[in-house]
């Protein structure tokens, strides 16, 4: 048997348990990539596949990681990885990505974890490198599962830190420090003796030595130390493309993808007519967001500010600052106006009071972070419960941090942030449990609203507001 009727029998094992992602699966093209030593999807619906690889794993593992890679493309998990750790992020944040995302996977496949090859991320293993086991709740998402585990290596590396030393080499660096100096591969769970490539500290920053093991391939093609292990995938596992993949044709992203979406949904349907509550809801609920997507507050926040949501950059002014380009050549006529154009001054403000510290809405929180950073590449926060407790411009939602957990006094907030700030326009992400203030304030407001739509509290937010109910997210 040729390894590509293998690959091909795999395929049509993935029927036997999940027959309702059969036509997305099926949708996926095979380009045969000898020499990565793994099987990868990228962003565009390409299924890559090293021969020998698959020959060596088999069909049933096959058809483990052929369901694992669709869902990758299926939960979103490219943009996912770009709103948490940015465009450009370093190894090691790709690889906690990376993780964080075949946890929620694993427990998604729970009907095929009898087939889960050796070294596979679950829930419960333990990864010697970093010094502890993935014990976290179930049923997380991404985002909570990559600050769950940034969290851990971070109460790591403070224990590993000398208490009182007058060490030097500590002080700088922070070396000795490094959750991952231990050794071992952290992708197995099983404790490989290589040394993680990370490329930073427990803390996100970078480290003093960038060659080490444990982290991404870095889109180079190497084989993973065992089939499964996170790293070695393609770019829908953390948002980076691999030199191995091709140039998309756009046929994915502009209907193949959306088409593949519907015929699952209408198969989940189907099936679940006899067969009713088998299908995990984390899948149902990643293709209604993929087929009927919840708005975006920032495309919002752009029509309010520049009056035209396909503006990109900004809304126009006139100055004298510019030379119009009807200005006549005669020095004996009246100057005209310039027209510029302005990048609208947009913050956000999060309700952290005690309401709010649910690990949904604050899902929903860093999602309209993330979604600010990918339009204006950075993006003032302001935390906020009674008082405004922080305020921080933030790059990538890893960098963010909660602040509060008391009342909620939002009319508060949103008046000293018009009054010292002076945006043109403020996002709120809140639940409403709030008051507001009495006056509508000079910025545009745009409440993300994080609550149940049609209740007492989203009744009260004012006229004066734009509102955009973010609906319930999935845990992919």
């Amino acid at each position: 048997m040729t390894p590509r009727q293998l690959l091909g029998q795999a395929r049509v094992h993935t029927f036997e348990y999940v027959p309702y992602l059969a036509s997305y699966i099926y949708s996926l093209r095979e380009q045969e990539t000898p020499g990565i030593g793994t099987a990868a999807v990228d962003e565009a619906g390409n299924l890559y596949w090293c021969p020998k690889f698959v020959t060596e794993i088999g069909k049933e593992q096959a058809a483990y990681l052929i369901a694992h890679e669709a869902l990758h493309l299926i939960f979103d998990h490219h943009s996912r990885a770009r709103e948490i750790i940015g465009e450009h992020p370093d190894e090691f944040k790709r690889f906690v990505c990376n993780v964080a995302g075949d946890l929620v996977i694993e427990q998604t496949l729970h009907m095929m974890r009898h087939l889960r090859p050796e070294g596979a991320v679950h829930l419960g293993c333990n990864v010697e490198a970093w010094g502890f086991r993935l014990d976290f709740p179930e049923n997380k998402s991404m985002q909570e599962y990559y600050r769950l585990i940034m969290e851990r290596l971070k109460q790591q590396q403070q224990k590993q830190q000398p208490q009182g030393g007058d060490n030097d080499d500590d002080r700088e660096g922070n070396e000795s420090s490094d959750p991952s100096a231990s050794g071992g591969d952290a992708s197995d769970g099983n404790g490989q003796d290589d040394n993680p490539d990370d490329g930073t500290e427990a803390d996100g920053s970078e480290s003093p030595s960038p060659d080490g093991a444990g982290s991404p391939s870095g889109g180079k093609g190497k084989a993973p130390q065992k089939p499964g292990a996170p790293g070695a995938g393609g770019s829908c596992a953390d948002g980076q493309p691999r030199p191995y993949e091709v140039e998309s044709d756009g046929s994915w992203e502009t209907y193949a993808g959306d088409m593949a979406a519907a015929r699952t949904e209408q198969a989940i349907a189907e099936f679940e007519s006899s067969n009713p509550g088998s299908v995990p809801g984390t899948i149902k609920e990643a293709l209604k967001c993929k087929l009927r997507p919840q708005p975006d507050p920032f495309d919002q926040l752009r029509s309010a500010v520049c009056t035209s949501v396909a503006s990109p950059v900004g809304g126009r002014d006139f100055s004298h600052r510019r030379r119009s380009r009807k200005q006549p050549p005669d020095d004996n006529v009246p100057l005209l106006h310039g027209r510029i154009t302005v990048q609208p001054h947009a913050v956000v403000i999060v309700d952290t009071s005690g309401s709010m510290l649910g690990s949904e809405t604050k899902a929903k929180a860093l999602s309209v972070i993330g979604q600010g950073i990918r339009k204006l590449s950075r993006v003032k926060v302001f935390c906020a419960d009674t008082h405004v407790r922080s305020n921080d411009m933030v790059a990538t939602t890893s960098t963010f941090e909660w602040c509060g957990g008391g009342g909620t006094d939002m009319a508060r907030a949103i008046e000293e942030v018009d009054r010292t700030d002076k945006p043109d326009s403020i996002i709120l992400v809140t639940d409403a449990e709030t008051d507001w203030p009495n006056r509508k304030p000079h910025a545009r407001v745009v409440v993300a609203y994080t609550g149940q739509p049609g209740t007492h509290w989203h009744q009260s937010i004012p006229r004066w507001c734009r509102t955009i109910t973010l609906q319930g997210g999935s845990n992919a």
